[in-house]
């Protein structure tokens, strides 16, 4: 995996092969990226949340342009490895790029902190997208005028679930089997 912009453009970092991790694709990272440029996202004051993290292929992307750190939560022991050692070869300190190894229901469910940004990516056919997002809405994780974006399946339609009020969206677009939706937070 390739990081395409920012400080770090260009550096290489590593990846798993493990059953369900799915890198974003460079050209599905570089739309969601315009997409939060285009919404006038100031990445240098950002704090990031990125769940269900995999190999963090968002989260190293949003520090590499500016964010002033991200936090990423993956259960899998050998991936928060992964993430942890990818830190460390760009040196990232944890004050930058923190890394909870566990389940992401739990960590939102004791979240004390409004992200700027939260990236949602649950594995693919196991509906984790409504609740963790009303949990994030009810918990304070979203800032105000915070921006959630989801990267599910294509087949997930966004009136199939209720969406917590004040999150306003803005983008569904398809990418072959990936669907992305991005919401605001109009809650101030």
């Amino acid at each position: 995996m390739r990081i395409i912009s920012g400080r770090f453009k260009g550096r290489q970092l590593k990846t798993l092969d493990i059953a369900g991790v799915r890198p974003a694709m460079a050209r599905v990272r570089e739309s969601i990226f315009s997409m939060l440029i285009a919404r006038g996202l100031c990445f240098e004051d950002s704090l990031v949340l990125d769940l269900f993290a995999g190999t963090g292929s968002l989260a190293f992307e949003a520090v590499s342009r500016g964010a002033k750190s991200a936090t990423v939560v993956e259960r899998n022991k050998r991936l928060a490895g992964l993430l942890r050692d990818n830190a460390r070869t760009l040196g990232l300190p944890p004050r930058e790029f923190s890394v909870v190894c566990g389940d992401v229901t739990t960590f939102v469910d004791r979240c004390q902190n409004g992200f700027d940004l939260i990236f949602i990516d649950p594995p693919y056919g196991r509906d984790d997208l409504p609740g963790v997002l009303d949990l994030c809405a009810k918990r304070g994780c979203i800032a105000p005028n915070g921006i959630v974006v989801a990267e599910v399946e294509r087949n997930v339609r966004v009136g199939s679930f209720e969406v917590p009020a004040g999150l306003e969206l803005e983008t569904d677009r398809e990418y072959g089997q990936t669907r992305i939706l991005l919401w605001q937070n109009t809650v101030a």
